[in-house]
């Protein structure tokens, strides 16, 4: 009967803990707004709304499920007001009263007072650093080069003040929040260590940076996932990167990719940002070399949820398709003069292999833009170079009418009409128009090749 007893008291117990939900009670004065919202970070660049309610003096936001452990704000219509800071999934019970200029505290949530108070003095510590450099900037205008030298030696020993002693604060707010959000929030707005003021390599400054930008971060952490902080550091990681030749950019992206493998949530959140960057094809940074060493990683990452596997490995199955080396596809095309030949009868030392469809926006500002490169032109109409557009779709009418009124007589025009490219996913054509440079063998010189480009490779060729 006892272990009855016992066993009722423990669900009871359980369903109090578990059921006690989210509930944010604001008391307000001297303010006013239409509604209060709760946000959350999304990992890119926008605050989601979580929850929400008409504006009162005292607004209750809540929910009978608990909220996900993490970073969060609370707006006022589109008025940012306060951050809240979520660090145990059991302790979800916020009063907080908020003042007209912005003043805000916390009634029963010593975290949170605290890290209001942290962000005020950071920005303190930030401001100094500021008026230092200002006052830099103002005097190298008026200043001569022996006094301005001495000013900079006197500037530079005050900045090294501040930074440590805004370097102690952080590690002491991280000291007194061990086990909460707050710590890892602090240690994460450390400054690296600058690279020996010694060392010139370009290449050496680069591969310190990507491999030191989080060493204050903490990986293990799936509370920091959606800190939004974390975000502007993935997009300063990135920019690094841009500037870095391969392999040493793949390497980069790798080793910080490993790090992130610590959590899943963690991880989603990284490689989420960095694909944005890298690869998706929309992008104007797009890298393949780049993104399929991602995707290697990502499937060698056990611990994702099944259907991020599955999409993975498909991406890397189509991105693993046509790269640069290997001997393109062949196929059956139609010709304008109602001829049949494949690819491969095409006898030309180099072939621009240009896939379109004849009515879409982004294949006729192409095809106008590249019928004014007279370097193009001049190489075509030398034997040097043909240019083929191929019509991969079913609509031969369509493909009829481009060759009566927009055909370019200096190209080549022809139509898959077995429609085998789509079918048998011979070329990943997700996004056209969509150039190939290739050899005399069809195999890859180039594999999305831009319209801007065509020049500087027909010189890497000697074509011009």
């Amino acid at each position: 009967m006892r272990k009855f007893f016992a066993l009722v008291a423990l669900l009871g117990f359980t369903s109090v803990v578990c059921g006690q939900g989210f509930t944010l009670k604001m008391n307000s004065s001297g303010v006013t707004f239409d509604s209060i919202y709760l946000q959350r970070f999304d990992g890119h660049r926008d605050f989601q709304n979580i929850l929400s309610a008409p504006f009162r003096s005292q607004t209750t936001l809540k929910q009978k499920k608990t909220l996900p452990e993490g970073y969060y704000q609370v707006s006022g219509d589109d008025q940012y007001l306060f951050p809240l800071l979520i660090s145990n999934e059991k302790e979800e019970n916020f009063t907080v009263t908020l003042r007209a200029k912005g003043e805000v505290f916390f009634e029963n949530n010593d975290e949170n007072n605290q890290h209001l108070a942290f962000e005020r003095q950071i920005a303190q510590y930030e401001q100094e650093i500021d008026s230092i450099e200002n006052i830099y900037i103002q005097a190298s205008h008026t200043l001569p080069q022996n006094m301005l030298r001495t000013l900079a030696d006197s500037l530079m020993m005050k900045e090294k003040v501040i930074l440590e002693n805004a370097d102690a604060y952080k590690l002491r707010i991280a000291a007194e929040n061990k086990g909460k959000l707050l710590s890892n929030i602090a240690k994460f707005s450390r400054r690296i260590k600058s690279p020996s003021q010694y060392v010139q390599s370009q290449k050496y400054i680069f591969q310190y940076y990507t491999q030191h930008l989080f060493d204050y971060y903490s990986f293990d952490d799936p509370r920091m996932a959606f800190y939004p902080k974390v975000s502007d550091k993935i997009l300063e990681f990135s920019k690094i990167i841009l500037q870095m030749q391969a392999p040493d950019d793949t390497l980069a992206i790798q080793q910080l990719l490993h790090k992130a493998q610590q959590s899943p949530e963690i991880y989603t959140v990284f490689f989420d940002k960095i694909e944005k960057i890298f690869g998706t094809l929309s992008s104007p940074l797009w890298n393949e070399e780049i993104y399929l060493c991602m995707l290697n990683n990502a499937l060698q990452y056990e611990k994702l949820p099944a259907e991020r596997q599955a999409r993975y490995k498909s991406l890397y199955a189509i991105h693993q398709k046509n790269r640069e080396g290997s001997l393109v596809p062949d196929f059956q095309i139609l010709w304008a003069d109602s001829t049949k030949s494949s690819l491969y009868d095409i006898e030309s030392e180099y072939l621009i292999l240009y896939f379109q469809n004849p009515d879409c926006p982004s294949c006729t500002e192409l095809r106008e833009k590249i019928a004014l490169n007279e370097d193009l032109n001049r190489a075509i109409d030398e034997g040097k170079i043909k240019l083929v557009t191929i019509y991969f779709e079913t609509d031969e009418a369509l493909w009829k009418r481009y060759l009566q009124n927009k055909a370019n007589p200096r190209y080549m025009h022809g139509w898959d009409f077995q429609h085998t490219i789509e079918e048998q996913q011979l070329y990943d054509l997700r996004v056209i128009p969509y150039l190939f440079l290739l050899d005399k063998d069809k195999r890859v010189i180039k594999k999305d090749l831009q319209g801007d480009e065509i020049s500087d490779y027909l010189r890497r060729l000697n074509l011009l």
